[in-house]
């Protein structure tokens, strides 16, 4: 609350004047101005100056009030200013770069999520051609395909197939220069191992390990 200064009161009486007034009426104005300036000015002007000092004393903490206001205000203003580029840092700072240690950006991040998303397509791909690049395709340093495997393997059967001498694969007869072929054999010992389960007997070699028994 401000300091209310003083009204100084005026003087009420006749202001000293010789030019107006006689001798006696001088002097008694004289007397009662005298005694104005000893009661009332003195005592009103000595209060004033007092409140004024009070004043002044009142006006200078306002105004380091208002310095340290202004300073604060500065400081918050420097504040909001290094939060607002944090926070630009924190959306745009580039992959890899710290914002604060051990904290990065939400750029950097999507850019790594990018790369993870990169490599899921890659590694997709790559089983992809795991599982059905051609023959003789290199996938990856040595390594080849399922498919490339399979057509491997069929070659191979193919191949010990078609060196077998003419007349070899029989399934009329059975001797030493014969053989079965695989469903032929699979065929016949279906067909024993069905008669042995079923109750009937068999005097060929498969009985032997269904049933237990000897072959005849």
């Amino acid at each position: 609350m401000g300091v209310i200064l003083p009204t100084i009161r005026t003087f009420s009486g006749q202001i000293p004047d010789k030019a107006v007034m006689d001798k006696d009426t001088f002097a008694n104005s004289v007397h009662t101005y005298l005694n104005y300036f000893n009661n009332e000015f003195v005592p009103d002007t000595q209060d004033y100056s007092t409140k004024f000092e009070e004043a002044r004393d009142e006006v200078e903490n306002f105004v380091n009030s208002g310095e340290q206001i202004k300073s604060d205000v500065s400081a918050l203003v420097d504040s909001a200013q290094n939060y607002k580029d944090l926070a630009q840092k924190y959306a745009n700072a580039d992959k890899d770069v710290e914002v604060e240690t051990g904290y990065y950006s939400a750029k950097s991040f999507a850019l790594h999520s990018q790369d993870y998303s990169n490599d899921a397509l890659n590694y997709k791909n790559i089983a992809k051609d795991y599982a059905n690049a051609d023959e003789n395709v290199v996938i990856e340093g040595q390594y080849y395909s399922a498919k490339h495997y399979m057509l491997k393997t069929q070659a191979i059967k193919d191949d010990a197939v078609a060196q077998l001498p003419e007349g070899t694969i029989d399934d009329s007869a059975v001797g030493t220069k014969t053989t079965w072929s695989s469903s032929k054999i699979d065929d016949e010992f279906k067909k024993r191992a069905t008669a042995v389960i079923d109750g009937g007997s068999s005097n060929t070699a498969p009985d032997v390990y269904i049933d237990g028994g000897s072959a005849s």
